[in-house]
């Protein structure tokens, strides 16, 4: 029972994560501020040499992950890479681009010691054991099925594939070779995403009956005519970029899959083909309800609510912060509110823990390929009914 008169803000990190996240490694929010290493450029040859390693300008790690990353994105140095380095258990020993040059300038940027003129170069390094994969989304599945044959354990942006077929031979590749898969949606690490689940779980709202959700940005305003998300063929489109968080929360505060959809969508009338903008009904069994939205064209939003029949919660800035910044959560009860603030913690590095942990510990990824497969499947069914006009079963 809630004390009505109970109005609080929890500030404190160790009680909320102690609580609901998963056991973060000693020295993961060290922020290592280091000279810049020697770095060594190589375009298609291998030019390994265990010494090198130790010029890595971080401090000495135990059985730390070595990583490459496939890809200099904007996600990938804005905050992967970043990520990585202030982790206890990781190191980044190699970058790859299809521009040897531009490997340089961001392995010089972040010190990375080796930096390869194409992708293919530095899958063959026998020294990079994980794949970060933040590349277009079309090109998803032949990099991992690639890295997979290469032994490489690989955390790859989501969405993992463009359709529930590609999803499936990135699986099945992966589990030929023995090697983890996780896609990259980290807010499920996030404390605040984990709070919510356990206020659901603990009837805070009663039973739950309905989901709503939202992450826009706009796009269309950035002058970015050139970004692969205005292209259809390479997995363009707000869906495939944002509105897998709406399907996903969904799916995971409901523990269930959607039976039916039924989505609207607009497109750019500079960039025909590719939804700009979608809205969509899920129905899930048990008469529950999610209700969702994503934009290149609305202003930023990013949050969700879940109601019941006893009340609801809100969590605020829900998905991704660009940065370790406090969030909120919002229990409300008729007339009562509390309000928890979580403390800023990096949504990339607890992702990186739980991928450390499934590589060292070998145990399945919580955003493994099934449950990338689950929401493509649930994306794919939206697009198809905003293209129809009609309700689509799941």
């Amino acid at each position: 029972m809630l004390d009505a008169s109970l109005k609080y803000s929890c500030c404190c990190l160790s009680s909320i994560i102690a609580l609901v996240a998963p056991p973060l490694l000693p020295g993961s929010a060290v922020d290592h501020m280091s000279p810049a290493p020697i770095v060594s450029f190589v375009d298609n040859e291998i030019d390994v040499d265990a010494d090198d390693d130790d010029n890595f300008p971080e401090k000495p790690r135990v059985d730390a992950l070595r990583w490459g990353i496939l890809g200099t994105a904007s996600i990938a140095q804005r905050c992967v890479i970043p990520a990585i380095r202030n982790t206890e258990h990781s190191k980044i020993v190699a970058i790859a681009s299809r521009s040897l040059e531009h490997a340089q300038e961001v392995a010089e940027d972040f010190g990375i010691p080796r930096a390869y003129g194409s992708y293919q170069a530095l899958l063959n390094d026998p020294n990079v054991q994980a794949v970060y994969i933040p590349l277009p989304n079309h090109m998803h599945k032949e990099w991992t099925i690639k890295a997979a044959r290469a032994g490489k354990h690989i955390l790859c942006e989501k969405p993992l594939a463009l359709d529930e077929t590609e999803c499936r031979e990135m699986i099945d590749a992966c589990a030929k070779h023995n090697v983890k898969l996780m896609e990259a949606v980290m807010y499920r690490y996030h404390p605040q995403t984990l709070r919510v689940k356990e206020l659901v779980d603990k009837g805070a709202v009663g039973e739950p009956r309905l989901v709503r959700t939202t992450f826009s940005f706009p796009m269309a305003a950035l002058d970015r005519d050139d970004d692969y998300r205005w292209q259809a063929g390479n997995g363009g489109g707000c869906i495939y970029d944002v509105g897998g968080y709406c399907i996903s929360i969904a799916r995971t505060l409901f523990e269930d899959e959607p039976t039916s959809v039924v989505a609207t969508l607009t497109e750019h009338p500079e960039h025909p083909g590719v939804d700009a903008q979608l809205h969509a009904i899920l129905s899930f069994p048990g008469d529950r309800t999610a209700v969702m939205d994503c934009s290149f064209l609305l202003d930023d939003r990013q949050e969700y609510e879940i109601a019941g029949l006893d009340g609801r919660v809100i969590a605020r800035d829900a998905f991704n912060t660009w940065g370790p910044f406090p969030v909120a959560i919002e229990l409300q009860r008729r007339e009562t509110t509390i309000t928890e603030t979580i403390p800023g913690i990096d949504r990339f590095e607890l992702e990186l823990d739980h991928f450390y942990r499934c590589v060292t510990e070998d145990i399945q990824p919580m955003t493994d390929g099934n449950e990338g497969l689950r929401n493509i499947r649930v994306l794919q069914a939206l697009l198809k009914s905003a293209r129809t006009g009609a309700p689509v079963r799941v």
